[in-house]
């Protein structure tokens, strides 16, 4: 990602070979229908982003395929399409109002929001990997040199601990056990969707899914090794400190 936005920002003629191209007859394709008053143009042109990779396209395409059913599978891309067009549609006024001052500034935009997306997606691929070291971890610990912020209290180690499931996070979101120990986590989902319902301490191996307003436990011996482990959703946010003592 941060390489695709380095090549629209042309920052170096090497991160051209971070963009995966189409063929060139299919560029052309779509560039002639983007010029063509054809009532089919927007049709074609919807039908070609089927070939971009998305992930959340993907991610549809694959929960209909896993439904293994084909009425059920299509039902499930036909909301998501649902969903998606008034987003799209939006976009596209947009871009038709805004002219040539949006289309001039539109790639910098897009290289910016890329970037964003990149950093945050680096930051959750950390904690998820239990680093120490985390974009999150540096902006709080800057933050709270040039601010306040309240020291976390050392509370007494515990053998078992509740975490409730909300929709901003878990709660609590910081305990501490002593090493070697058997740890029981009583996970209670509080209405909370989202990948939040995926509770996961990857540096144990654990990951275990709660949907809401049900509960579960889990199991693991604390490492003897005096540290931090961390947990988060699946997809490595709304994370949570286990201080091993």
């Amino acid at each position: 990602m941060l390489g695709t936005a380095l090549e629209l920002l042309n920052v170096h003629p090497i991160f051209n070979y971070f963009i995966i191209k189409p063929p060139k007859f299919l560029t052309n394709l779509a560039y002639k229908r983007a010029e063509s008053k054809n009532i089919f143009a927007p049709l074609l042109l919807g039908f070609l982003t089927v070939l971009i990779p998305c992930g959340a396209t993907q991610a549809m395409m694959a929960l209909a395929v896993a439904s293994g059913n084909p009425i059920l599978g299509a039902t499930i891309l036909f909301v998501f399409i649902l969903g998606t067009s008034p987003v799209f549609f939006l976009l596209g006024v947009l871009m038709l109002r805004m002219g040539s001052i949006l289309k001039r500034r539109f790639v910098k935009i897009a290289a910016f929001i890329i970037i964003l997306l990149s950093l945050f997606n680096l930051d959750a691929t950390l904690a998820l990997a239990n680093s120490p070291y985390t974009i999150s971890s540096f902006l709080r610990t800057s933050y709270c040199i040039v601010g306040y912020c309240p020291e976390v209290q050392q509370t007494e180690p515990v053998t078992e601990q509740t975490i409730i499931f909300t929709p901003s996070g878990y709660s609590p979101d910081y305990f501490v056990v002593n090493k070697g120990t058997r740890v029981t986590l009583h996970l209670v989902n509080k209405n909370a969707v989202g990948c939040i319902q995926a509770f996961t301490i990857s540096s144990q191996n654990i990951q275990k899914i709660v949907l809401p307003n049900q509960s579960a436990d889990v199991t693991f011996t604390a490492p003897e090794k005096i540290g931090r482990i961390n947990f988060t959703c699946s997809a490595g946010l709304y994370p949570g400190t286990i201080e091993v003592i």
